[in-house]
Protein backbone atom coordinates (compact mmCIF):
# COMPACT_ATOMS: atom_id res chain seq x y z
CA UNK A 1 0.00 0.00 0.00
CA UNK A 2 2.89 2.84 1.26
CA UNK A 3 4.63 1.66 -2.63
CA UNK A 4 1.47 2.18 -4.55
CA UNK A 5 0.87 5.84 -2.44
CA UNK A 6 4.58 6.45 -2.92
CA UNK A 7 4.25 4.83 -7.20
CA UNK A 8 1.05 7.75 -7.00
CA UNK A 9 2.41 10.71 -5.59
CA UNK A 10 5.72 10.73 -8.07
CA UNK A 11 3.44 10.03 -10.99
CA UNK A 12 1.36 13.43 -9.90
CA UNK A 13 4.52 15.57 -8.80
CA UNK A 14 5.34 13.98 -12.35
CA UNK A 15 2.04 15.14 -14.42
CA UNK A 16 2.12 18.56 -12.38
CA UNK A 17 5.64 19.66 -13.41
CA UNK A 18 5.36 18.36 -17.11
CA UNK A 19 2.15 18.57 -18.67
CA UNK A 20 0.45 21.58 -20.27
CA UNK A 21 -3.26 19.87 -21.09
CA UNK A 22 -5.09 21.00 -17.88
CA UNK A 23 -7.58 21.65 -16.94
CA UNK A 24 -9.91 19.26 -18.51
CA UNK A 25 -13.23 19.99 -18.70
CA UNK A 26 -15.34 16.92 -16.84
CA UNK A 27 -19.36 15.97 -16.45
CA UNK A 28 -19.46 14.65 -12.95
CA UNK A 29 -22.73 12.69 -12.10
CA UNK A 30 -23.66 11.42 -8.96
CA UNK A 31 -27.15 10.34 -7.54
CA UNK A 32 -25.73 10.92 -3.95
CA UNK A 33 -26.48 15.04 -3.24
CA UNK A 34 -24.69 14.90 -0.13
CA UNK A 35 -21.42 12.93 -2.02
CA UNK A 36 -21.94 15.14 -5.33
CA UNK A 37 -21.89 18.46 -3.31
CA UNK A 38 -18.85 17.21 -1.30
CA UNK A 39 -16.70 15.96 -4.30
CA UNK A 40 -17.53 19.11 -6.06
CA UNK A 41 -16.18 21.21 -3.55
CA UNK A 42 -13.34 19.41 -3.29
CA UNK A 43 -12.57 19.02 -6.99
CA UNK A 44 -12.90 22.79 -7.36
CA UNK A 45 -11.00 23.89 -4.26
CA UNK A 46 -8.02 21.43 -4.62
CA UNK A 47 -7.71 20.66 -8.59
CA UNK A 48 -9.40 24.29 -9.72
CA UNK A 49 -6.14 24.74 -11.95
CA UNK A 50 -6.23 20.62 -13.61
CA UNK A 51 -9.82 20.45 -14.16
CA UNK A 52 -12.73 22.27 -14.67
CA UNK A 53 -16.36 20.95 -13.65
CA UNK A 54 -18.42 21.47 -16.84
CA UNK A 55 -21.24 20.38 -14.97
CA UNK A 56 -22.73 18.75 -11.95
CA UNK A 57 -25.62 16.63 -12.19
CA UNK A 58 -27.29 13.68 -10.04
CA UNK A 59 -28.80 12.16 -13.14
CA UNK A 60 -27.93 11.67 -16.38
CA UNK A 61 -29.52 14.21 -19.14
CA UNK A 62 -28.49 13.87 -22.26
CA UNK A 63 -30.68 16.74 -23.58
CA UNK A 64 -28.32 18.89 -21.77
CA UNK A 65 -24.48 17.68 -22.70
CA UNK A 66 -24.82 19.09 -26.67
CA UNK A 67 -25.03 22.65 -25.00
CA UNK A 68 -22.17 22.41 -22.70
CA UNK A 69 -19.30 24.38 -23.17
CA UNK A 70 -16.39 23.52 -23.00
CA UNK A 71 -17.73 20.12 -24.56
CA UNK A 72 -16.41 17.70 -21.71
CA UNK A 73 -13.40 15.46 -22.16
CA UNK A 74 -14.34 12.85 -19.35
CA UNK A 75 -17.30 12.11 -17.46
CA UNK A 76 -17.11 10.77 -14.17
CA UNK A 77 -19.73 8.52 -12.97
CA UNK A 78 -20.50 8.04 -9.49
CA UNK A 79 -22.31 4.42 -8.22
CA UNK A 80 -24.36 4.01 -5.44
CA UNK A 81 -23.89 2.69 -1.94
CA UNK A 82 -24.73 -1.04 -3.55
CA UNK A 83 -21.82 -0.04 -5.94
CA UNK A 84 -24.12 -1.80 -8.75
CA UNK A 85 -23.38 -0.40 -12.41
CA UNK A 86 -25.88 -0.18 -14.93
CA UNK A 87 -24.66 -1.23 -17.96
CA UNK A 88 -27.21 0.44 -19.94
CA UNK A 89 -26.81 4.26 -18.45
CA UNK A 90 -22.88 3.78 -19.51
CA UNK A 91 -23.70 3.09 -22.82
CA UNK A 92 -26.40 5.91 -22.73
CA UNK A 93 -23.60 8.32 -21.98
CA UNK A 94 -21.11 6.34 -24.87
CA UNK A 95 -23.51 6.59 -27.35
CA UNK A 96 -24.26 10.64 -26.41
CA UNK A 97 -20.44 11.07 -25.87
CA UNK A 98 -18.50 8.72 -28.66
CA UNK A 99 -14.62 8.79 -27.68
CA UNK A 100 -15.01 10.68 -24.08
CA UNK A 101 -14.02 8.20 -21.44
CA UNK A 102 -15.53 7.53 -18.58
CA UNK A 103 -14.57 7.40 -14.96
CA UNK A 104 -16.24 4.82 -12.49
CA UNK A 105 -15.99 6.43 -8.87
CA UNK A 106 -17.43 3.50 -6.19
CA UNK A 107 -17.72 2.98 -2.67
CA UNK A 108 -16.93 -0.24 -2.76
CA UNK A 109 -13.24 -0.76 -3.29
CA UNK A 110 -13.65 -4.42 -4.21
CA UNK A 111 -11.70 -6.28 -7.42
CA UNK A 112 -15.48 -7.51 -8.54
CA UNK A 113 -16.80 -4.27 -8.93
CA UNK A 114 -13.76 -2.37 -10.54
CA UNK A 115 -13.70 -5.51 -13.34
CA UNK A 116 -17.70 -5.02 -13.74
CA UNK A 117 -17.49 -1.34 -14.62
CA UNK A 118 -14.37 -2.11 -17.11
CA UNK A 119 -16.09 -4.73 -18.37
CA UNK A 120 -18.62 -2.83 -19.11
CA UNK A 121 -16.73 -0.02 -21.44
CA UNK A 122 -15.80 2.21 -18.27
CA UNK A 123 -12.40 3.31 -19.24
CA UNK A 124 -11.48 3.27 -15.18
CA UNK A 125 -12.86 2.92 -11.89
CA UNK A 126 -11.86 4.55 -9.06
CA UNK A 127 -12.52 4.90 -5.24
CA UNK A 128 -14.46 7.48 -4.33
CA UNK A 129 -11.76 7.07 -1.04
CA UNK A 130 -9.05 7.34 -3.42
CA UNK A 131 -10.45 10.44 -5.36
CA UNK A 132 -8.03 12.75 -3.96
CA UNK A 133 -4.49 10.77 -5.14
CA UNK A 134 -6.07 8.58 -7.79
CA UNK A 135 -7.67 11.13 -9.93
CA UNK A 136 -5.18 13.36 -11.58
CA UNK A 137 -2.96 10.45 -12.92
CA UNK A 138 -5.98 8.77 -14.08
CA UNK A 139 -7.71 11.93 -15.91
CA UNK A 140 -4.06 12.24 -17.65
CA UNK A 141 -4.02 8.98 -18.40
CA UNK A 142 -7.90 8.13 -19.83
CA UNK A 143 -7.45 12.13 -21.80
CA UNK A 144 -3.79 12.46 -22.71
CA UNK A 145 -2.73 9.00 -23.69
CA UNK A 146 -5.90 6.90 -23.75
CA UNK A 147 -4.04 4.16 -26.10
CA UNK A 148 -1.12 3.51 -23.68
CA UNK A 149 -2.98 2.03 -21.31
CA UNK A 150 -6.91 0.66 -21.88
CA UNK A 151 -7.91 0.50 -18.46
CA UNK A 152 -6.86 1.93 -15.36
CA UNK A 153 -7.35 0.02 -11.63
CA UNK A 154 -5.66 1.72 -8.89
CA UNK A 155 -2.77 -0.21 -7.40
Amino acid sequence: MREALTRSKRILTFLLETDTMWPIPILFIDASTLFRKLAAGVLQRHFASRIMLAAVHGAWHPAEVSVLEPQPQVVLLGLGADGMLDPALLNAIQQALPGIPVVILGYLDDDAYSSAALTAGAAAFISKDSLHTELLPVLHQVVARPSEIAHWRHP
